[in-house]
């Protein structure tokens, strides 16, 4: 049982790094975007 509780806590863990890293990702990438169409 204390095992599985830990794994769920852990689970969420990565789960919000994901999330996290994707958000920061997201936010690099965008402005690449939003300045490839002023150049087009």
């Amino acid at each position: 049982m204390h095992f599985s509780v830990d794994f769920g806590n852990l689970y969420h863990d990565m789960v919000n790094l994901n999330s996290l890293l994707f958000c920061k990702l997201r936010n690099f990438i965008n402005p690449g975007i939003i300045s490839s169409k002023f150049l087009l």
